[in-house]
């Protein structure tokens, strides 16, 4: 009897590390997922004069995150979106698609003084989809993990 209790607490202890490294495994995969797409909308937004409202960057995008299998879209990502009403600061880029980016432009030159050229630079979100149908309704409190980027600044009249 003995050796059958030994033997089910080592099946325990190998399926348990299993799913433990199969887990990161696959948060690793979704983590890089979102930092490439990350990537790319700063690149294409930067491309259309940091524009994220433009139809060129929602239509590439959307080909790019298809292409990468990327796909993060949640009840719980619309609401860091502002997608549930809440004033988060950011609007939804591709509200179905897990991104999210918001705007500022700047009219001072750093010392308080207005200019007539203003600074714009846009700051964009995507998620790490962690989405795990049994495991989200036992534990419905699991963080939304995001990376978030900037682009670069450019001058606007």
């Amino acid at each position: 009897m003995n050796e059958g209790v030994g033997e089910a607490m080592s099946l325990a202890l190998v399926m348990f590390f299993i799913v433990v490294i199969s887990s990161y495994l696959a948060f690793t995969i979704n983590y890089s997922k979102a930092f490439k797409v990350k990537s790319k909308l700063i690149d294409t937004i930067q491309k259309y004069d940091n524009d994220p409202t433009d139809t060129r960057v929602t239509n590439d995008m959307r080909t790019y995150i298809n292409d990468v299998g990327y796909s993060a879209s949640s009840d719980r990502m619309k609401s860091q979106c502002g997608g549930d009403g809440r004033t988060t600061g950011y609007a939804p880029g591709l509200a179905d698609q897990g991104w999210c980016y918001q705007i500022f432009e700047e009219k001072t030159d750093g010392k308080g003084n207005t200019v007539k050229t203003k600074r714009r630079y846009v700051k964009v979100k995507t998620f790490v989809a962690v989405d795990i149908p049994v495991i989200n309704r036992i534990f419905g409190g699991i963080p939304i993990f995001t990376v978030e980027g900037s682009t670069k600044a450019i001058y606007v009249n």
